[in-house]
């Protein structure tokens, strides 16, 4: 009988168990089908928001460049900088404003969520890897068609 590889207490292959499966806690520790479905469940749930939350952040940013365009073009291109990467000089009020201070407060919820999602992935119980992927695909059919970027630059976890 072959011994199959443990890393670290945790499974290196992928497993359809629902007993000892610990979570992201050691408090979330599944023992029984009933808890497995409901962390399915919430897996689901925070994927398909995690995909909300990336439509929100590149929709605020949008808004934010436009009323930006719209009141007035204050950056300052200095010509030190090659054709290819001009340096861009930011006053103080464009990097200490109320928006600037939520997407950063959004940018660090967005990169704890992915990362606890990949944590999640790598627990290799096929079940909450489907609900991890499978609440991305409908968090995308749900939130996607209203992305206004068409190239995500603040994705972590493709």
């Amino acid at each position: 009988m072959p011994i199959l590889p443990v890393i670290q207490g945790h499974s290196s292959y992928f497993y359809f168990g629902h007993h000892e499966v610990v979570v992201l806690f050691l408090e979330w520790t599944i023992n029984t089908v009933p808890a497995l479905i409901g962390s399915c469940i919430g897996v689901f749930a925070i994927a398909m928001l995690y995909e909300g939350l990336k439509v929100w952040r590149e929709m605020l940013i949008v808004r934010t460049q436009d009323s930006k365009k719209a009141a007035s073009n204050s950056y300052i291109i200095s010509s030190l900088g090659n054709m290819f990467s001009p340096i861009i000089f930011l006053s103080r009020d464009q990097i200490c404003n109320c928006m600037h201070a939520l997407q950063s407060l959004l940018h660090i919820v967005q990169v704890l969520v992915s990362y606890g999602l990949m944590l999640v992935f790598m627990t290799f119980n096929v079940w909450l890897c489907l609900s991890v992927a499978f609440g991305a695909g409908a968090g995308y059919f749900a939130f996607g068609w209203r992305r206004p970027i068409t190239v995500d630059r603040n994705e972590h976890c493709h």
